[in-house]
């Protein structure tokens, strides 16, 4: 999908605009020169937009844009829960705790079993035991 941004000396401003919006915004009918390929309207940029970037359990993510001159392209920022939110997030976590023996991977965001369950077979968790059975 094509996605265009309005910029305003030189900063992106508003939200991205698909190329469907655009059309809504531009009627083909008033506007029949923007073809959105090779002409859009003055002020509008394509915008590029990059893979969002993996984060763990206790980061978060913010996005900005950045002009370069003929696009628009997406900024993305990881950074570390301060501790409230940390305490907030582990929280919310713990309440999904399958397992109270289970140990939380902070790379993953998800709750491991304390051994490595078996590739092969049909095994259930036993926290009696704290195996897989």
């Amino acid at each position: 999908m094509k996605l265009f941004m309005r910029v305003l000396q030189g900063r992106p401003i508003d939200h991205p605009q698909s190329e469907y919006g655009m059309k809504i915004l531009f009627p083909p009918t008033e506007y029949p020169e923007y073809d959105y390929i090779n002409s859009i309207p003055p002020g509008y940029y394509p915008l590029e937009i990059l893979e969002q970037p993996h984060i763990n359990c206790f980061e978060k993510l913010t996005l900005t844009y950045e002009f370069l001159g003929d696009k628009v392209r997406d900024v993305w920022s990881v950074h570390q829960m301060n501790e409230k939110e940390r305490a907030e997030r582990l929280e919310e976590l713990e309440s999904i705790k399958p397992y109270p023996s289970w140990i939380l991977n902070e790379i993953t965001s998800d709750w491991e079993a304390p051994v490595l369950k078996p590739e092969t077979g049909n095994y259930t968790w036993s926290e009696e035991s704290k195996s897989w059975v």
